[in-house]
């Protein structure tokens, strides 16, 4: 079976509560619950991570060190590969004739062609073709300019077709040696632009990928439950979550997957299954070296037992990466702060949450910001949820609000986990001594009138 994706996982994941059924994963999966969009409009969970593009000021130097030694190590890596591709004759010959095919003689006529419809397009009166044409049967139309019957010579693209056709051209490459040798051409002038987006999206998911081992997962729980507080004052629910929450309380979570954590107090902004927007006093639980949350089966006990001993109907983790770059045509998540970058009030937090249904929101404790992300990312196209939420902080903020855009990757960054899975996922139930300070607390709740402002 192959591995599913965020939302066909959200999907089964809410068909099997609703049936009141457990399914277990093929192919030695983990199980990864989350929530069906068809049937639920919107889920807001608070979880996230947060990390300056260069590095944030939390963030240890020996961090920063440590992933330009990684990125370091992958390009090394990757000369490497094509050393050995450049040691033997056929990769020579391969790598040789595609920087070949841009020269004169060869390709060069096609590739100036290319030059001249660039030019053209920037120039006011010839920028609109004078055709379409479909160069390879797929559908896919490009621009037929005026001065294109003048030069009708073969690319360099399609003389690489050519020596394949007849034989003389395998399949061996050296990216990183091929585009030094080509990079003066005239196709690759022409094509700088769409290039230079190329080497920035490259560079975004080598830095993402450096970054991610150094970034921790949060874990943002709540002590607030449906038997618990749900329908008291903040006062209360803030007692209920320092007595269940944290070091000295009933469920530490101070070391979670074989990890020291750290905790921060933040503001939950969570649509529990009754449709209500929950607005909860919440724990953000920083986990270093979280590797893998679809992975880490350690972790994933650990946030499963969490969730038993809180009664919660479910729990979450998540890790924003940041980039090399701020591109929203790159990013999969964003992380939203005041003006300059300042942390956000919890009425600020509370007011986006609520113009933003229909996506992933939480507040990150860690950043002071507001974490969002889409539920699903179609490929080459920018999440309307992304300039959604731009819209809602420049209404919430005021203009000066500050976006980051980064990266979480649906099966590495996100989970969720909802209460009917907490068995299979290694929880080990409820401690006495957790349960003690809940009754108590419950007894409380039910009793004291001043508990219910």
């Amino acid at each position: 079976m192959n591995e599913q994706s965020f939302t066909q996982r959200l999907n089964a994941a809410i068909e099997r509560h609703l049936d009141d059924a457990v399914q277990k994963a093929n192919g030695g999966q983990v199980h990864m619950p989350v929530r069906s969009l068809r049937q639920v409009k919107s889920r807001h969970y608070a979880e996230a991570g947060y990390v300056d593009p260069l590095g944030a000021p939390d963030m240890p130097v020996s961090n920063n060190k440590n992933m330009v030694e990684l990125a370091g190590r992958m390009i090394r890596n990757q000369a490497e590969k094509e050393g050995a591709v450049l040691s033997t004759p056929e990769g020579r010959r391969d790598v040789a004739l595609k920087v070949a095919s841009h020269l004169p003689g060869l390709g060069m006529g096609g590739d100036l062609v290319q030059l001249a419809d660039w030019v053209q397009s920037l120039i006011p009166g010839m920028n609109k073709p004078a055709s379409v044409m479909d160069t390879e049967g797929k559908g896919e139309k490009v621009a037929k300019y005026p001065l294109r019957s003048i030069i009708p010579a073969p690319t360099g693209e399609e003389f690489q077709d050519k020596f394949k056709e007849m034989g003389i051209q395998g399949e061996n490459e050296a990216p990183m040696t091929e585009f030094v040798g080509s990079l003066f051409t005239p196709g690759a002038i022409a094509k700088a632009p769409k290039a230079a987006r190329g080497l920035e999206g490259g560079l975004n998911s080598m830095t993402a990928a450096a970054r991610r081992p150094f970034t921790p997962a949060t874990v943002t729980t709540e002590a607030v439950a449906p038997d618990l507080a749900k329908f008291k004052g903040r006062p209360f629910q803030d007692y209920a979550t320092k007595q269940m929450i944290g070091e000295g309380a009933a469920v530490p979570m101070t070391r979670m997957g074989g990890q020291k954590t750290t905790q921060r107090p933040g503001q939950g902004v969570y649509l529990n299954e009754a449709g209500q927007l929950e607005l909860n006093p919440m724990v953000g639980i920083d986990v270093p070296r979280a590797g893998n949350l679809s992975t880490n089966r350690a972790l994933r006990g650990d946030i499963a037992t969490a969730g038993q001993e809180l009664n919660q109907e479910a729990m979450a983790a998540h890790r924003f990466v940041p980039m090399a770059t701020n591109n929203i045509k790159d990013a999969s998540s964003m992380m939203i702060t005041g003006p300059g970058g300042r942390a956000l009030t919890n009425e600020e937090v509370i007011a986006l949450g609520q113009r933003l249904p229909g996506m992933i929101v939480s507040h990150s404790p860690r950043s002071g910001g507001l974490f969002v992300a889409p539920y699903s990312i179609e490929k080459g196209k920018i999440p309307s949820e992304f300039l959604d939420a731009q819209s809602a902080a420049n209404a919430v903020l005021g203009k000066g609000a500050k976006v980051q855009f980064g990266k979480s990757d649906a099966n590495k960054d996100l989970m969720y986990m909802m209460r009917q899975d907490y068995g299979s996922e290694g929880g080990r139930g409820t401690s006495q001594a957790a349960q003690a300070v809940r009754n108590s607390l419950k007894r409380i709740d039910q009793t004291m009138p001043t508990a219910r402002n």
